[in-house]
């Protein structure tokens, strides 16, 4: 193919005349490879490899790991015979080799085009054909503007519009080159199955005149129609299955029947819109002398019925054509064209509904009200329906779609194509541009049909979804009222508890915090003492006790207030041990820290253990002495990392603080799982308003990150999602956490002391006057800014956030449901349920160890 460019070019010849005989052996050159590439391509099999290539080929290895009997595997194992491998690699390697062949073509292509076009003048045509179907036209046109060019034996060709100017200035000559395919060329690239095997592809170019240079179009005010032609083959005879080279027929309906038994008199038929961008026919075939009043319902994705449907429209408004004009009781088709724009880019099944109106209805007023989807007031379906049709009738429908070839992709998408006309001999597509197509950004949701999910509602039919919301709602219920038992059993360990061997005359106040782990067996029921030493003095051997409530649970906080006759001073040592008295599992303890605070000076200490107080666990010791931490140990990676987790899965991790919540903070159980349902329902909704909208394979434009790719829509979409989820749910945790209570609590030290036997004894007036140094005068002492809190009405604000939320969300997702269908709403629940579950479970722990693995190497 090189060489015949390159000889042509050099030949000398002088006229277009001359170059018809190398035009037409490229063209038989390049139609014999597409033929040959998209047979290749399609062949599943690997049958059609030509014997002298299987005679050099290699096997195509593969894992020999795998056991030839299959027993490595529960299913049945499927080995290829050798010849069918070498069949396969052939054409795998045939498939490889063509794309760097089909470069070669086109530059060749280019080429002789390049060549004709510099020796034509302004109106003259050139056109070549091969036997194998292909052809090739170029032309020099004095303009462009209304022009229209044919290409091709089957009626392709394109039309532009009034005012296009490729060249920006509408006097200048265009240079067109117009190549028709027999076949796919591209059969090996990405989305080239999406094209019909019986579909020409049509090739265009513009090119200035001076130079011969490409002209990109795009941005057009008026689109480019294009129309291409398909293989004309014999359509096959009614319900015959046997003619594996025809056009499918019509399937012939017997109305009788398909009536029988049925309530109401509508028949139905399906068929599958496979591709987002795809258009569909819809052919009635009737005798013409018949007297008939049918009309067609469509619905996607759900049935349609005389009060719900999508499109409408009588029989004898499709456009018509005859079969055999000559003959009285012809056959005639009725051929009903859905455009890609009104399709939508939906996918899934298309039912169609064929009934007949009664005779005694108002023709024009019954049209009228189904066309704009009205209800016929106080009228059901028997009422507008006869329960016998006039004639018998057979249908065909079938799908169409425009796709054009993205170089730099490698790709056949339908970007920026529009899909406006179709029969059974062509497509017809429109496009404001040739060069680079671009995809829409703002993707529409899902819309809802209230009108048909009220007339559809029942449970029968719609089961997936009411078990789904009676399970997800009864769920919620129940774990309301475990949430606010458990809130109550909170309340109790709030407050602090005095070391039962405070005596009345102690009146220095430490408050003590002790922190049990979260490892397994880590609670205790032994009894816990402590000596407390500072620089000044320590304390004798002082015991927790064995209060009326169990302390030391794991992951507990358990606050004690102990008093003392005098300061200890700064604190250096804490030495904690245990009797070993609990029972069984509770006889031993696994300490975290200990946190102390000098109720007078404000002054904080930390004791970090992290050890095992257990004759089983560790190093056998029930009796540990721990040195107060300093700045290095609190910023240790071990101790900060377990701190920082266990908070973050504790209090951070939505779901899990239900069940983990610390008792101290004001969001409570009973509020944590309402914001989770609010945010789970929110979820499910945005889930539902986009499911099946944007196709799972990302299109032309996509943004590729290594193995992943996202494209412009599945980018806006999770925007979107984000922006309908996130700023609610936000808000209701924000408010939660942050609204200050209606009543303030007792302070927990004032409330530990009065809980002694002998009251409390040291009222804030009688502390020792080291606790002057509290108010912040004194420089050595921590000051604690106070914290931000919103006012407690904030809390009502959160609750009617939470509950617009959870059930307006949940009516939202129950009306999709029912839109659905049951299988849709099944296959939908089902993703749902696996990303839900997996985001829970996997992906924010392993955020929050991420984060906590972030700050506690800092």
């Amino acid at each position: 193919m090189v060489a015949i460019a390159s000889g042509t070019r050099e030949s000398g010849i002088a006229t277009t005349e001359g170059l018809s005989t190398s035009f037409k052996s490229l063209c038989t050159i390049i139609g014999v490879r597409a033929i040959r590439g998209s047979t290749i391509a399609e062949d599943e099999e690997c049958t059609a490899v030509p014997v002298a290539d299987l005679r050099t080929a290699d096997v195509l290895t593969y894992d020999a790991a795998i056991d030839p009997e299959g027993k490595d595997y529960s299913a049945e194992t499927h080995i290829p015979s050798e010849e069918k491998q070498k069949a396969c690699n052939v054409r795998d390697q045939s498939l490889f080799e063509g794309e760097e062949d089909d470069k070669k073509v086109d530059g060749a292509c280019a080429a002789m085009v390049n060549t004709a076009l510099e020796k034509q003048v302004i109106g003259e045509e050139f056109v070549a054909t091969s036997e194998s179907g292909m052809t090739i036209k170029t032309k020099v046109m004095e303009n462009m503007t209304h022009g229209a060019l044919d290409v091709g034996e089957n009626g392709g060709g394109i039309e532009t519009g009034e005012h296009f100017c490729p060249t920006g200035n509408c006097e200048d000559p265009v240079a067109v080159a117009m190549t028709d395919y027999p076949t796919n060329s591209k059969s090996s690239s990405e989305g080239a199955s999406k094209l019909s095997s019986s579909a020409n592809v049509i090739s265009i170019d513009f090119k200035s005149r001076d130079g011969l240079s490409d002209v990109k179009v795009a941005n057009l005010t008026e689109p480019i129609r294009i129309k291409l032609p398909k293989a004309v083959k014999n359509m096959s005879a009614p319900g015959d299955l046997n003619c594996t080279d025809c056009t499918p027929g019509p399937s012939p309906i017997n109305t009788t029947a398909a009536l029988r038994n049925k309530r109401t008199s509508l028949i139905y038929s399906q068929f599958s819109l496979t591709q987002p961008d795809s258009a569909f026919n819809i052919e009635i075939y009737l005798l013409s002398n018949v007297s008939h009043r049918m009309f067609v319902l469509v619905g996607i994705g759900r049935q349609p019925t005389m009060k719900n449907h999508e499109f409408f429209k009588m029989v004898d408004e499709f456009p018509v054509v005859t079969m055999e004009p000559e003959r009285v009781d012809a056959l005639v088709k009725y051929d009903w064209f859905v455009s890609s724009d009104i399709v939508n880019n939906r996918t899934g099944r298309a039912f169609v509904a064929v009934g007949e109106l009664k005779d005694s209805l108002d023709l024009g007023a019954t049209k009228q009200r189904l066309d704009t989807n009205e209800t016929v007031v106080g009228a059901r379906a028997s009422d507008l329906l006869t329960s016998t049709f006039s004639t018998d009738y057979m249908i065909r429908t079938f799908t169409s779609g425009c796709y054009y070839y993205k170089e730099d992709w490698n790709m056949w998408t339908s970007d920026g194509l529009r899909c406006v006309g179709a029969d059974e001999r062509s497509v017809t597509c429109e496009s404001t541009h040739l060069t680079m197509f671009g995809s829409g950004f703002v993707v529409e949701p899902n819309t809802i049909d209230f009108a048909y999910v009220f007339a559809n509602a029942s449970f029968t039919d719609n089961l997936t979804i009411y078990m789904t919301m009676i399970v997800s709602l009864g769920l919620y219920f129940i774990l309301v009222i475990w949430a606010r038992w458990q809130d109550k059993k909170d309340v109790e360990k709030l407050g602090a508890w005095p070391m039962p061997d405070n005596t009345a005359t102690d009146k220095y106040l430490y408050e003590v915090m002790v922190f049990t782990g979260h490892k397994g067996n880590a609670a205790t029921d032994s009894t816990v003492s402590l000596i407390l030493s500072g620089d000044k003095d320590e304390t004798p051997i002082r015991t927790f006790g064995e209060p009326k409530r169990r302390f030391f649970r794991k992951g507990g906080q358990d606050v004690f207030v102990m008093a003392c006759p005098r300061p200890l001073g700064d604190l250096q040592y804490l030495r904690i041990w245990h009797d070993n008295s609990g029972r069984g599992r509770y006889g031993s303890w696994y300490l975290q820290y200990i946190h102390i605070r000098d109720v007078q000076t404000g002054k904080h200490y930390d004791f970090v253990g992290d050890r095992w107080l257990a004759l089983e666990e560790d190093d056998g010791q029930i009796d540990r002495l721990i040195a107060v931490a300093g700045k290095e140990q609190l910023g240790q990676f071990s101790h900060l990392f377990s701190h920082t987790s266990q908070k973050n899965l504790a209090d951070g991790h939505l779901w899990f603080s239900v069940f983990l919540r610390p008792p101290r903070s004001r969001f409570t159980r009973v509020q944590r799982v309402s914001a989770c349902f609010a945010l789970l329902f929110l979820s499910m909704m945005v889930n539902a308003m986009w499911y099946g909208v944007v196709p799972s394979t990302p299109s032309a434009g996509a943004i590729n990150f290594g193995p992943m790719s996202l494209s412009p829509q599945q980018i806006s979409v999770g925007v979107m999602s984000n922006l309908i989820v996130f700023p609610p749910s936000f808000l209701i945790v924000f408010l939660f956490r942050k609204a200050r209570t209606r009543t303030l609590r007792k302070s927990r030290i004032d409330d530990a002391l009065d809980k002694q036997p002998f009251g409390n004894q040291v009222k804030k007036s009688d502390r020792p006057q080291s606790a002057a140094s509290h108010s912040g005068k004194d420089d050595s002492t921590d000051k604690k800014k106070k914290k931000f809190l919103l006012p407690w009405w904030c809390r009502i604000i959160a609750w009617l956030l939470c509950v617009i939320c959870l059930f307006g969300s949940a009516f939202i997702v129950w009306s999709y449901g029912v839109q659905f269908g049951n299988e849709k709403t099944t296959k939908w629940l089902t993703s749902l349920l696996i990303s839900f579950f997996s985001s829970i479970l996997i992906i924010q722990p392993i955020k929050v160890f991420l984060l906590a693995t972030i700050f506690s190497a800092k």
